[in-house]
């Protein structure tokens, strides 16, 4: 009698031990899968068109031109940079009014790109002192006997951000023009160059970069403003992130948030596409005439090394997307575009209002009020089933 009462009592024991583990392993692995981040929900829901966001011809080149980035970079290079978020420390700590900030941020970029800062001198100009008369530049390069000379509009040093793109951009003609690797009489040397700071690790800033809109208030009046900046489209950085993330191995997790909300896109409509069709073979150097849109139904891409802004429509298409826009369109950029502008102005001003106003303390206590209270009659209705 007794012995049998002992077997009843461990095997009572057991049941419960073993609901207890499967009720502590259920909360754990529930808990943990609530908490993951998923960066990719917004953009997958953005992307229902699977196919490539670029032309064919821009596709090949593009290829080409990463295929001779790798050839003369090294894949290791490319696979072991470091992605360079805005949230970058180095950005925290800058201050626009202060040479020495600017001259530290330059150096920084530098660092990154893998050009001795020694060899470099940073020099300012104002707007619309372009000697060329050209369009208004953003930054110039140029050579200086053994030394290189990189000039900033001063208008870029309110925001830091885009001076970032501006630097690398001019940084990397260092490596192209500087180091002999282009003569600078390609066709494609500009839009090569930018396309070379996304795989130094600084695309973020120049993939943001490419569309810009402000607003100017002159007393009682008000206007605003939107152009294109660099020689790259945003269908176009979005390819050549997906080609960045499969060289390196990668899903993109830890940068992609970052991305514009169009450039995000363009990059998952990208690696579904690639995902699908198979990646190109970037192990060879492949040699190619193809031509990237670049506004090429206006004008051919100018030698002169300075990345520049564009203000004025250029034909009936879209400045960003090459979409053809409906006769008499008022403005000359598509719908699309001008919603993804509104969404990213959105997008900004709701992270501002969470950096200016969130108080972790607060939502902690917040939190734990609303979620504390569920947690507990959760727990105790559990307890009552083990022991029942």
């Amino acid at each position: 009698m007794n012995i049998a009462s002992d077997v009843r009592l461990d095997s009572k024991h057991e049941i419960k031990s073993r609901k207890c583990v499967m009720f502590a392993a259920s909360l754990y692995f529930g808990v943990q899968a609530a908490s993951r981040p998923n960066p990719f929900n917004d953009a997958e829901k953005m992307s229902p068109n699977r196919s490539l966001p670029i032309d064919s011809e821009t596709k090949e080149w593009i290829d080409s031109r990463v295929s001779w980035i790798l050839n003369e970079f090294g894949d290791d290079r490319i696979r072991q940079c470091e992605v360079i978020l805005p949230e970058h420390h180095f950005l925290r700590s800058y201050r626009s009014d202060e040479d020495e900030s600017v001259r530290i941020l330059f150096q920084r970029v530098c660092e990154f790109v893998g050009i001795d800062h020694n060899t470099v001198d940073l020099y300012y100009f104002q707007e619309n002192e372009r000697l060329d008369g050209g369009a208004t530049a953003l930054g110039l390069y140029q050579p200086d006997s053994d030394r290189f000379a990189i000039s900033i509009e001063t208008s870029l040093l309110d925001r830091p951000q885009e001076l970032v793109a501006v630097m690398a951009h001019e940084l990397c003609h260092v490596h192209l023009l500087g180091h002999e690797r282009l003569t600078g009489n390609e066709y494609d040397h500009e839009p090569l160059t930018d396309l070379l700071t996304l795989f130094f690790g600084l695309g973020i800033f120049s993939s943001n970069a490419v569309l810009y809109h402000d607003t100017i208030r002159d007393g009682n009046s008000e206007s605003w403003r939107i152009g294109r900046r660099g020689y790259l489209t945003m269908p176009i950085y979005g390819y050549a992130w997906a080609l960045f993330a499969s060289i390196r191995k990668e899903d993109g997790r830890e940068w992609l948030p970052h991305l514009r909300l169009d450039v995000r896109d363009a990059f998952m409509k990208s690696r579904s596409s690639l995902d699908r069709s198979g990646y190109p073979d970037l192990s060879h150097v492949k040699s190619t005439q193809a031509r990237p849109f670049l506004n090429r139904e206006s004008h051919e891409v100018e030698p002169a090394s300075g990345i520049e802004e564009q203000e004025e429509a250029d034909g009936s298409r879209c400045t960003y997307c090459d979409a053809i826009l409906p006769d008499g369109s008022e403005y000359w950029v598509c719908a699309d575009c001008q919603k993804s502008m509104q969404e990213n102005e959105r997008e900004w001003l709701d992270e501002q209002s969470k950096i200016d106003s969130t108080n972790p303390v607060v939502v902690g206590a917040i939190v734990f009020g609303l979620v504390g209270p569920v947690l507990f009659f959760i727990v105790l209705a559990v307890v009552q089933w083990i022991y029942s």
